[in-house]
């Protein structure tokens, strides 16, 4: 039974991870500080928590710090992973800017330290998965999006998502360590709280039939159901050609703002676009060219965009007393 360590596990990915990992016979440990960095105002942090919890079944957890090196060296010596993800991030753009340093060092450090603690024993790590964004593209000049498109972020998340890349790349190469970076794009799903389909963004279609969106009602959004992308980070993980590779990992399909209003209709809500802001940090987005994640890993995403926000929904009604 081989064991995964992932770090920054208790967020709406990772914890899809964990239930996705345990169900396929591995044996996981998180290592998370369990910090929420949105507003408690803004966001009722305890009640996604509650949710994940059931996917934290048979997971050893580290409540730690892993950008102290430390706590991470502690973690490893105990643990001993043959696999390692990296999903610890300060989540939002926003929070990012306003946060630049804590951005920096909440995701560059444990690659500093797990590249550290392997360069001289690097056949006890089989890989090492950097979790990215497609915002280390910027803004896009083509859709469907593959991964030569050129690397220009525009924001401090999508900077620092490059850096970890860069820094991933150079240390694995140059230490022998076996790693592999997936770019995943707007995922969605129960207990999310950051999205472009946040639980609150969509218990507001359900109340009030609107729709909060940023730029126009013909910009391309890529959604990607959670468990789609854990399954697709599943297979990154453990297959052999995917080392030294950078994979895209999302649903692959182009969705407009009206085309996701009518699928909301379809549903049997009325939905009105509201234009909220345009954040700064925000780059002109598209959607993602998964065909080299399907040819090398097999990826095959399949939740289409309806039967996603229909199981959005049925966490919201089971949760709409709670979730702010």
């Amino acid at each position: 039974m081989e064991k995964v360590l992932i770090i920054g596990g208790a967020g709406f990915i990772g914890s899809k991870l964990c239930e996705n990992l345990v169900n396929s016979g591995y044996k996981v440990a998180i290592i998370d500080n369990f910090i929420q960095y949105s507003s408690p105002v803004d966001v009722n942090y305890s009640t996604s928590i509650e949710y994940r919890k059931k996917m934290f079944n048979n997971v050893k957890i580290y409540r730690a710090d892993a950008s102290i090196a430390y706590d991470l060296q502690k973690c490893l010596d105990d643990f001993k992973p043959d696999r390692i993800v990296h999903l610890a991030a300060l989540t939002r753009a926003d929070i990012n800017d306003d946060n630049m340093y804590g951005a920096l060092m909440k995701s560059t450090m444990p690659i500093l330290t797990v590249m550290e603690y392997y360069r001289d024993k690097p056949s006890t790590l089989k890989r090492f998965l950097y979790v990215s964004s497609s915002y280390v593209y910027g803004n896009f000049e083509y859709s469907p999006c593959d991964e030569n498109h050129p690397k220009c972020p525009t924001s401090t998340y999508g900077g620092v998502k490059n850096a970890c890349e860069t820094l991933t790349s150079a240390w694995g190469k140059r230490f022998d360590i076996p790693y592999t970076i997936i770019r995943p794009i707007a995922a969605y799903g129960p207990s999310d709280l950051n999205g472009k389909l946040s639980m609150q963004n969509i218990k507001r279609v359900i109340e009030n039939k609107e729709l909060y969106i940023m730029g126009s009602l013909d910009e391309l959004s890529d959604y990607t159901f959670v468990d789609d992308l854990a399954e697709g980070m599943k297979l990154a993980l453990f297959n052999e050609n995917a080392v030294g590779e950078i994979f895209n990992l999302s649903s692959g399909k182009g969705i407009t703002v009206s085309e996701l209003i009518e699928h909301f209709n379809n549903l049997g809500y009325d939905v009105k676009p509201v234009m909220a802001p345009v954040l700064k940090s925000r780059p002109k987005r598209g959607y993602l060219n998964i065909d080299k994640a399907k040819e090398v890993l097999n990826y095959n995403p399949k939740t289409d965009i309806e039967e996603g926000l229909k199981k959005c929904i049925d966490y919201i009604e089971t949760h709409i007393n709670v979730i702010v």
